[in-house]
């Protein structure tokens, strides 16, 4: 958020490609329009709106509502706007008041939308001079792109409830031919602060580097781990070839030690002595 006086050094002025306000009288029981043009005695009165053109339409709907619709082309809020809808007709009365605000917002292909309604109490219907009042605030919302995707800047309204609607005058329906008159208030407050959206170019490059970047050490750290199983796996493979090895050579020392004691041991016990020896052994045994 942002003064509109540091966003005004952008734009010139905030305006939205369309801005729709529709006004919907459940159970009208007056003429409301013929083929979309509205009856002689429906009035509409536009006050700080500015636009290119304007375009009014009064239409009765299969519920039996007159559907009554403003649209400003190009519009542009000046200070406090409103809009004001008064039906002078014999039977102008309703049961129910809905109104709908529709803005295109700065951001490319999306749209600002509100509705609020107000109920009459049981057994009467709206019907008189005080007027049922509706209230929004209108915040300027300013989008900039560096990108060639979207439009360099556009501007549009943010709506918001400015604050609960207030009933008007009523009347009971066994009363209706006293009285021939509805009107409907709607307030448009445009904010002092004002809503900005920049898409750069440098941010997209900068995620887009650290998303690669990113990436290239995941594969990395994927990669020593693999790197770091599998070396482990012929340390540890190479320890028992080893251990292996050293058990066959001690086996085979083990085997060679013992046959060369046996045969040794062997050659004392079946050496053929001559007469000689057996004289020298003899004569050794008598002394």
């Amino acid at each position: 958020m942002h003064t509109l006086i540091i966003l005004n050094e952008d734009v010139d002025a905030f305006t939205t490609e369309k801005l729709e306000i529709e006004c919907t009288l459940v159970g009208y029981g007056g003429n409301c329009g013929k083929q979309n043009v509205c009856d002689e005695k429906i009035f509409i009165n536009i006050t700080n709106l500015k636009g290119s053109s304007f375009s009014y339409s009064c239409s009765i709907d299969e519920n039996e509502s007159c559907i009554i619709k403003v649209t400003c082309f190009n519009c542009e809020i000046q200070a406090d706007a409103s809009i004001f809808v008064n039906s002078k007709g014999k039977f102008s009365y309703a049961s129910e008041i809905y109104v709908n605000i529709t803005s295109n917002s700065s951001i490319p292909e999306k749209i600002s939308s509100i509705k609020n309604g107000l109920f009459a109490s049981e057994s009467s219907v709206f019907i008189g001079s005080e007027p049922s009042e509706f209230y929004y605030t209108m915040t300027p919302s300013l989008f900039q792109s560096e990108s060639s995707r979207w439009p360099s800047q556009l501007t549009g309204y943010h709506i918001s409830d400015e604050k609960f609607p207030l009933q008007g005058s009523q009347n009971l329906e066994v009363n209706l031919a006293i009285v021939a008159e509805l009107n409907v208030m709607i307030y448009l407050y445009k904010s002092n602060s004002g809503l900005q959206t920049k898409m750069l170019i440098k941010q997209s490059l900068i995620i887009l580097v650290s998303g690669i970047i990113g990436s290239v050490f995941g594969i990395f750290g994927t990669v020593s781990a693999v790197m770091e199983f599998i070396e482990g796996k012929f340390i540890e493979k190479k320890k028992k070839s080893n251990e292996k090895i050293k058990l066959v050579e001690l086996k085979s020392r083990r085997k060679n030690i013992s046959i060369k004691n046996f045969s040794s041991s062997n050659r004392n016990k079946i050496w053929p002595l001559d007469d000689t020896n057996l004289l020298l052994n003899r004569n050794f045994s008598l002394d």
